[in-house]
């Protein structure tokens, strides 16, 4: 259709949404169209507004409209707004889980960026669950949590996440979990100070490797005072993997 054309299309759509008589699913979808023809052809962002308030009070919890809000609140700048209704996309029961996983990852970069809320989207990263996207959620909360120094958030968001893909049915690479729990083993330990959720880490690391030497050493000195008996067990590891240990022992004394 030429410019004019869409320009006649929006009073008969608009007359048809507003028509008493029509039933809500009608006049929501001439609703749906309405704001589409504003945005997409007439190039009215505050009209297609206007038309998505309409839509949100007759179908507030349909996929589609929900979508739809989401362009033009994108289109008009309005992040608070986009970020509801991307949280409504995300908790929707129909949705599939790859597409939750992507918007999941698009709402925590616009709560970084553009509404400069690091805990929600520290919160938000920890939340994704697809097997497919972890390692980019495990990434983006590193990285995440480096920048902006709120590794006690991102610590506790990457626990969460580890854990739920512990207990899923989908396989996880163990190279991948030994390497990101030995990265978060020594956050914890190191600048949060949080030793008992890092010897929880050291233990998940040595249930997954039994012979993983630095978090059988971590173990041994960490354990040595509380724990002694647990100290030498962890030694008694160490030293069935790596026996030389006992001969550089005597060799010293």
């Amino acid at each position: 259709l030429r410019g004019e054309a869409w320009a006649a299309a929006a009073p008969a759509l608009e007359a048809v949404a507003a028509h008493a008589d029509v039933p809500a699913s009608t006049a929501a979808e001439a609703l749906r169209r309405l704001a589409r023809v504003q945005l997409e052809h007439l190039d009215d962002v505050a009209a297609a507004r206007a038309a998505a308030a309409r839509l949100a009070a007759l179908a507030a919890n349909d996929l589609s409209s929900l979508e739809l809000r989401l362009v033009i609140a994108e289109r008009a700048d309005d992040h608070a707004e986009a970020a509801q209704l991307l949280a409504a996309l995300i908790a929707h029961p129909h949705l599939d889980d790859d597409r939750r996983a992507q918007l999941q990852l698009q709402l925590a970069s616009l709560q970084e960026v553009k509404l400069d809320d690091v805990a929600a989207a520290i919160q938000t990263l920890g939340e994704i669950k697809l097997p497919a996207r972890r390692r980019d959620a495990v990434d983006r909360l590193f990285d995440l949590g480096g920048r902006t120094n709120r590794w006690d958030l991102a610590a506790s968001a990457l626990e969460a996440t580890l854990d739920r893909a512990g207990g899923s049915s989908a396989p996880i690479d163990p190279s991948w979990e030994l390497a990101i729990r030995s990265r978060l083993a020594n956050l914890l330990e190191g600048p949060l100070e949080r030793r008992d959720a890092a010897v929880r880490q050291y233990e998940r690391i040595v249930a997954i490797d039994r012979g993983h030497v630095p978090a059988l050493e971590r173990l041994a000195e960490l354990s040595a005072a509380g724990a002694p008996d647990k100290a030498i067990e962890y030694h008694r590891a160490l030293l069935h993997t790596e026996p030389r240990r006992l001969d550089r022992k005597s060799t010293r004394l």
